[in-house]
C-alpha cells in the first residue's frame, strides 16, 4: 500500500518534488497519521559508513565502473541503515500509533530526496508508513504543525484542510 505514494521527483541536487495529495489522500494513504513533538535525531548509521559508501562509489566512477557505482548508489538508499531516525512523543493519534507512547520514525537524510528535516523541541503532523518500522517523507504530507492554529479539526486530519 505505502510504495504507490512515495513517488517523488528528484528536479535537481537540490530539490524534492512530490505529487500533490489532499489531506484526505495523505491521511487515506498513511499506516499513522498524528500529532507529536520530536524528543531527539540521529541519523540512522554512523557518519564514518556514510563515508565509506560515498568513497566506494566515487572510487568506481573514477574507474570507469559507472553500473557498479550506480548499484551501491541505489543500495545505499535501499539500506536498513540509511537516513535520519527522530524520537516522536505522541501528543495525538489518529491511526497507527497510541496516544502518550514515543515512536521512532525514519526519514531520508536530506530534503533534496524528499527526507523531512526533523528538529529537536518541534511539533509535527506525521503522515507515516510501514516499511522497515514506521518511515515517512515529505511527499506523505509530514509537516511542521502551525504554532497560531491548531493542525487539526474535529476528530481525525481529513477535515484539517477544510
Amino acid at each position: 500500500m505505502a510504495t504507490a505514494w512515495r513517488v517523488s521527483i528528484a528536479v535537481d541536487a537540490s530539490t524534492c518534488t512530490c505529487i500533490p495529495l489532499s489531506t484526505e489522500e495523505k491521511f487515506d494513504r498513511s499506516d499513522a497519521a498524528f500529532r507529536g513533538q520530536v524528543v531527539s535525531v540521529r541519523p540512522a548509521e554512523s557518519l564514518a559508513h556514510e563515508w565509506l559508501r560515498w568513497s566506494a562509489q566515487w572510487l568506481y566512477e573514477a574507474l570507469g565502473q559507472q553500473e557498479k557505482a550506480d548499484a551501491l548508489f541505489r543500495n545505499w538508499f535501499a539500506g536498513d541503515d540509511y537516513g535520519m531516525l527522530a524520537v516522536i512523543q505522541v501528543q495525538r493519534a489518529w491511526k497507527g500509533v497510541t496516544e502518550g507512547n514515543r515512536v521512532t520514525v525514519r526519514t531520508a537524510l536530506d530534503t533534496a530526496v524528499c527526507g523531512v528535516a526533523f528538529k529537536s523541541g518541534m511539533t509535527y503532523v506525521v503522515y507515516a508508513y510501514v516499511a522497515r518500522g514506521l518511515e515517512t517523507s515529505a511527499c506523505a504530507g509530514t509537516i511542521v504543525a502551525p504554532m497560531d492554529v491548531p493542525p487539526i479539526h474535529g476528530s481525525c486530519p481529513k477535515r484539517a484542510s477544510r
